[in-house]
């Protein structure tokens, strides 16, 4: 079957105001929320904005961020339809940085019988009022070590010197 088993996102522009003023309902994945969380107006021509400042959308910007990784499932329900995704934001600015969830949320990215893994990174590539920082991975098994191994040795690394 025509299955995802990796995806990396880097989200950038919020939806255009058309799907707020319709009341339009967003769906990613078993994901739904308001349309009206995060669009807004304005637009790039060429290179110019043409909006409200944009460092007034920094929110939106998040939220949209959270909405599409709560969207992405990494869990195949149709393989297991038994199974319940465990929720819960794993981000990461530098260091670690876990919800409230983090020894839960530990115990189940290291259980080999996960079915999948998520994360949110945040990387400062956009400055002088750039915002759009965060991206978005997600993997079903098998998982690719070289994108997960390396990462997890730096956060064991980074509890030993704490």
């Amino acid at each position: 079957p025509n299955v995802v088993n990796f995806i990396a996102l880097k989200p950038c522009c919020l939806p255009p105001m058309i799907y707020a003023q319709r009341n339009d309902t967003f769906a990613i994945g078993r994901h739904t929320f308001d349309a009206k969380e995060v669009c807004s107006p304005g637009k790039f021509v060429g290179k110019t904005w043409h909006g409200p400042p944009r460092w007034n959308l920094e929110g939106k910007f998040n939220v949209w961020t959270d909405h599409l990784y709560q969207g992405i499932d990494v869990i195949d329900f149709k393989q297991q339809p038994n199974v319940r995704e465990e929720t819960g934001i794993v981000q990461n600015k530098g260091n670690s940085i876990l919800n409230q969830n983090e020894k839960h949320l530990q115990a189940l990215m290291s259980n080999v019988n996960v079915p999948g893994r998520k994360e949110k990174r945040y990387a400062e590539i956009q400055v002088d009022g750039g915002y759009q920082n965060t991206y978005i991975f997600a993997q079903r098994k098998p998982f690719t070590k070289t994108i997960w191994t390396a990462k997890d040795m730096k956060s064991q690394e980074e509890k030993k010197s704490a």
